[in-house]
Formats: structure tokens, sequence, C-alpha cells
């Protein structure tokens, strides 16, 4: 039975590589984007070739939050995990630089990347 659906639209590509569900039925999802994409709490416009998303949906589907990361190069998250206490864990790669969210790396080509973000 279909309970609900949304459009997250991008002006370039956008995929989204990495999903979990939370107790409450929130949907935790990430991955990358080029251009411009909007997950619902207005548009995000990459930094570099394609910049890694997250974004925090409802268990309805509403926007809680979202958020770019990215630099000069390719950005993307790979995979992601829920904490116990509500942390998302984020997991993946980027090119020289990872900016956003109130993260800042700096690494060599092709480097890997875990992030903690909590609610």
């Amino acid at each position: 039975e279909h309970r609900w659906s949304k459009l997250l639209e991008a002006a370039g590509q956008c995929l989204a590589q990495a999903v979990a569900v939370d107790g409450a039925g929130g949907l935790h999802l990430g991955g990358y984007f080029t251009d411009t994409v909007d997950l619902g709490g207005g548009p995000l416009k990459t930094r570099g070739q394609w910049d890694a998303f997250a974004a925090d949906l409802t268990g309805a589907g509403a926007h809680r939050w979202s958020a770019s990361l990215g630099g000069s190069g390719y950005d993307d998250v790979h995979a992601l995990a829920l904490g116990p206490d509500g942390a998302l864990f984020l997991a993946g790669g980027f090119d020289g630089e990872l900016a956003g969210a109130g993260v800042k790396l700096t690494g060599g080509q092709e480097a890997l990347f875990v992030i903690k973000l909590t609610p």
C-alpha cells in the first residue's frame, strides 16, 4: 500500500547511494549531486565537480535538514549509519578538500572520510 512519495529535484545529476531508517520511521539519505539539488530545504549548489549530500526526512517525508559537503573535486557519500544516540555517521570519498555542515577536511586525491553529525 502506497504511503507517500516525494520528488527531490536536481538541475544536474543526483544519486542517493545510502539510506537508513530510524526507529521513528525517519529517512536518512546520502549520495552526490552535480550543479544544484533541492532536498526540501532550499537549493544546495556544488562547490566543484560534484558534492556529497546528507538529508534527513521525517517518517511522513517532510524535510528536517539537508547539507552539502564538497570542495573543488569529486565528493560523495557511499554509506551511512545511525548511532544509538540519533547521530548520523557518513562515509565516503573526496578529492583534495571537503567542507560544509561544520566539516573541514584536507586530503590527497581520492581520500576517504568518516563524519559523525549529531541531530
